[in-house]
């Protein structure tokens, strides 16, 4: 869908637990936000990506944009990301003759590679490479899943409140887009820490190889925190906040509780990189894990993945590609990884096409 310069669109990130929006403003290449708002849900509204309290859910977006700090949202015009949980993202290899079409041949393939009825989906498609040979020409293809009944929950549910859902997007493209370059090719992990779930992305030669969920979350440190320490959720989630995984800070004690979650995590990573390099073809070597969600703010998290993992890891940036915030936005570092998807669906609100 063509897009107008100077035309903005608002880039929804949806969790379980809240919502959070940016707009931004491209003036030549400097990227402003220039609207930024997030908001809490009420329990169960939504559960596991799916919307259960549809009003619910429409009052929050409403009080997010009406109170929304920064400009004034005068857009209807939304890009948001269906939940990593119920979506697939698959490479394909595709050999299609001259006189056969793309959807034909993806029509095919996508029921022998995932586990879904093709008339049960939507999907979109990009190109990764091509090469030609006499009679046809071989594709490798990335391509993205998603159940209809989930996006068309989301398309009503966004019509009743007047707004005009312009794309829904995989959770692992707009992640990708806020924190790595345009023209990276080296392989690299992203590791998103959410509050009710969190995934694992494999991003390689320009683009997202594959994405997996992990059985870790913020919340469920704080649980496991009050369990073991026998104390209330609350002061957990204060004592992970202030202490942790700094062995000088409450005498190196969150650090005992949570190693065992951070030992299941490192053996996820290493789990993906040993599938990507044994089932891919033509990979690099994984060089960097960058962290992004709320769970990267945990202190010396970064240290005792690389200590476990022996790759360079990093908190990630969300803002890297951001010149500046407008003066009424507070975001700052402890707050700005929660808005890596929402600033990653906004740029590509940016973007000349759609």
């Amino acid at each position: 869908m063509p897009l107008l310069s100077n035309e903005k669109i608002i880039g929804l990130d949806i969790s379980d637990s809240e919502l959070r929006l940016i707009l931004l403003r491209k003036n030549r290449k400097k990227i402003t936000i220039i609207s930024a708002n997030r908001t809490a849900l009420s329990p169960e509204t939504i559960v596991d990506g799916e919307i259960k309290k549809p009003e619910e859910f429409k009052n929050a977006v409403q009080k997010l944009l009406k109170t929304s700090k920064g400009s004034r949202i005068e857009t209807d015009r939304v890009i948001t990301a269906l939940p990593e949980s119920k979506t697939f993202i698959k490479i394909l290899h595709v050999t299609i003759k001259t006189d056969e079409k793309m959807e034909d041949a993806l029509n095919h393939q996508i029921p022998n590679n995932i586990p879904v009825e093709i008339h049960n989906i939507y999907y979109d498609w990009q190109i990764i490479n091509s090469s030609r040979n006499k009679d046809s020409v071989d594709y490798t293809v990335l391509v993205g899943v998603a159940p209809k009944t989930l996006s068309d929950s989301y398309s009503k549910i966004f019509q009743n409140m007047h707004l005009v859902p312009i794309a829904f997007e995989i959770e692992a493209a707009p992640i990708s887009r806020c924190l790595l370059d345009d023209d990276s090719e080296s392989g690299k992990i992203i590791i998103d820490f959410g509050a009710s779930r969190s995934s694992l992305i494999l991003y390689d030669k320009g683009t997202v190889q594959l994405s997996i969920s992990l059985p870790i979350s913020g919340n469920g440190i704080s649980q496991l925190i009050s369990e073991k320490l026998k104390i209330h959720y609350e002061d957990a989630e204060k004592a992970k906040i202030i202490c942790g995984l700094d062995e000088e800070k409450c005498k190196g004690g969150l650090k005992k509780v949570m190693i065992s979650a951070l030992d299941d995590l490192s053996e996820k990573i290493r789990d993906a990189i040993a599938f990507y390099e044994n089932n891919f073809s033509d990979t690099n070597k994984i060089e960097k894990i960058l962290l992004t969600g709320g769970g990267a703010n945990l202190l010396n998290i970064e240290k005792i993945i690389a200590e476990q993992i022996h790759l360079p890891v990093e908190v990630a940036n969300p803002l890297k590609k951001i010149y500046k915030v407008h003066k009424d936005i507070q975001i700052n570092k402890n707050t700005m990884q929660s808005y890596t998807t929402a600033i990653g669906l906004a740029l590509r609100g940016l973007t000349e096409k759609l």
